[in-house]
């Protein structure tokens, strides 16, 4: 059976990680990759590199890539975006359709005390981006 993860979490939550252990990094997609790309390309760290004008076109990559990996029938993909509000997911959900994948809707949370990731996301913008996903559940 094809199968689409679509992670939900906030940042820092072990996102990345989580998919690259299910489904392997060459599987796993993300918006991240983007500026981390961009990043080691001039020699720099994410936080130098991140930019929220760039956010739109980080994303489209991620549904390009995303789609890419379908139309080679991947087994597994993992979505390993923060897809806080039921809008973020709607076009990766419209993919797995075109497709024939199952998706599952995968919800993290941060019961550790782990290293950040480096992303430097203020923690007004990470509650922010909780409530959106808490008011976004669908649990029944």
């Amino acid at each position: 059976m094809k199968t689409l993860l679509i992670l939900r979490a906030v940042p820092d939550t072990g996102k990345t990680l989580f998919a690259n252990t299910m489904v392997g990094k060459e599987y796993t997609v993300s918006a991240d990759d983007y500026f981390e790309e961009l990043a080691q390309a001039q020699g720099k760290t994410y936080s130098d590199v991140f930019n929220f004008a760039a956010l739109g076109h980080a994303h489209r990559q991620c549904k390009e890539r995303c789609e890419a990996l379908m139309t080679q029938s991947c087994e597994k993909i993992a979505v390993a975006n923060t897809n806080v509000e039921a809008k973020h997911m709607k076009d990766y959900e419209a993919l797995a359709e075109k497709y024939g994948y199952t998706v599952f809707h995968v919800v993290l949370e941060k019961r550790h005390n782990g290293n950040s990731n480096g992303h430097s996301v203020p923690q007004e913008v990470k509650d922010s981006m909780e409530v959106k996903l808490r008011n976004s559940l669908k649990l029944q």
